[in-house]
């Protein structure tokens, strides 16, 4: 039989114990210590500042996360979203088709599921679709800067020295320019600009109608089971809990139990993710109407103060109507026009190459 080694103990051991004991709380420590350093906002005395204005406070509030765009941390941040987004949505898939489907073929009526099947089958492939042609599709860059003319003076970026045609902005995280940025979508892990932006609002759309769906169907099961006394005893049985006042239900074996908590996990993530992504969507729907993306929004709304304090009235050049909005957003004109670019699976072009714009003065929203 083999003994183990022991080791003599004499102080250079003693020694070496100690530091590996405390290497796991030193690091800890150090790393703690290095981002607090990094995100620490500057102590200003705000209350004795008479020029404070609300862009300057909130300056000062957001500018650890300034810091943390500027130092690159938000770029591995991308990766995790995008996986959280299949994982969260595979794990609905599954439990719709391993968990719901069985129990409605058993204990509900067989019609539920001849309506449900499609309607779901079509969310879910077009969610899928527009989210896989978002990541895929680029943004859309400025060609190179073209130094041979020398009567023509073209637009430089300040940062990364490229071209930069009109709506076009430099994003911090990508480190380059974007044609027609809204902003950089960490979901997508890249810029929602030219290309892709009617991906990015149609995955949103389909989203919340799958979202809003999948919490209205499941409300029912949810009301039953978490708020309700259970009203299936051929399901769940019933236990008196001596130590309360009131009947507590059980799961009568473990496939209940599974279906309870499936239930339960389905209407909170989908009650969870309708709201956000129905405040999201709005803001975009409305961004749209207007003509303007999110910086424009921004850059718009400084303009008008600016121009109203001196009389006069800003046009966003831009603005092309509200239907005129949406078809240039949507990529469909007067002539193209069809119901399949919006219902179904469509890869058309986006109007325009994203560097020449045409400009319309129309009274602004």
């Amino acid at each position: 039989m083999l003994q183990p080694e022991v080791r003599p103990f004499t102080a250079t051991n003693k020694n070496m114990d100690a530091k590996l004991r405390k290497w796991p709380y030193r690091k800890l420590k150090d790393a703690a210590h290095f981002l607090w350093n990094r995100l620490k906002i500057r102590r200003v005395p705000l209350g004795s500042r008479t020029d404070l204005t609300l862009d300057y406070a909130l300056d000062i509030v957001l500018e650890p996360c300034f810091r943390l765009i500027d130092k690159g941390y938000l770029n591995h941040l991308g990766p995790v979203m995008v996986v959280l987004v299949i994982v969260l949505t595979l794990s609905i898939i599954a439990i719709l088709l391993l968990v719901m489907l069985p129990w409605y073929l058993q204990y509900r009526n067989i019609l539920l599921v001849v309506w449900h099947f499609p309607v779901a089958t079509y969310l879910f492939f077009s969610i899928s679709f527009h989210y896989i042609q978002g990541l895929r599709t680029p943004p859309g860059y400025p060609p190179p800067a073209q130094y041979s003319s020398a009567n023509q003076i073209q637009p430089l970026c300040s940062k990364c020295q490229g071209l930069k045609p009109p709506r076009t902005h430099h994003c911090t995280i990508c480190n380059r320019c974007i044609l027609r940025m809204d902003h950089h979508c960490p979901w997508l892990n890249s810029c929602v600009g030219h290309y892709n932006h009617r991906y990015f609002f149609s995955f949103m759309l389909y989203m919340w109608f799958g979202s809003a769906y999948l919490c209205i169907f499941v409300y029912p099961e949810f009301k039953e089971l978490y708020y309700l006394p259970v009203n299936h005893p051929e399901v769940y049985s019933m236990m008196q809990n001596a130590s309360s006042s009131g009947t507590v239900y059980v799961p009568e074996n473990p496939v209940h139990r599974l279906h309870r908590r499936s239930v339960i996990y389905m209407f909170l993530l989908s009650g969870a993710a309708s709201i956000s992504v129905f405040c999201l969507l709005m803001w975009h729907v409305t961004l749209i109407s207007c003509g303007e993306t999110s910086i424009e929004a921004h850059i718009n709304k400084k303009e008008t103060k600016r121009l109203a304090a001196q009389g006069r009235k800003y046009d966003n050049p831009y603005d092309f109507g509200f239907w005129g909005n949406w078809r240039n957003a949507l990529g469909v004109s007067h002539n193209n026009f069809r119901w399949r670019h919006l219902l179904w699976f469509s890869v058309h072009q986006p109007e325009g190459n994203g560097v020449q714009w045409e400009t319309s003065v129309h009274e602004h929203c």
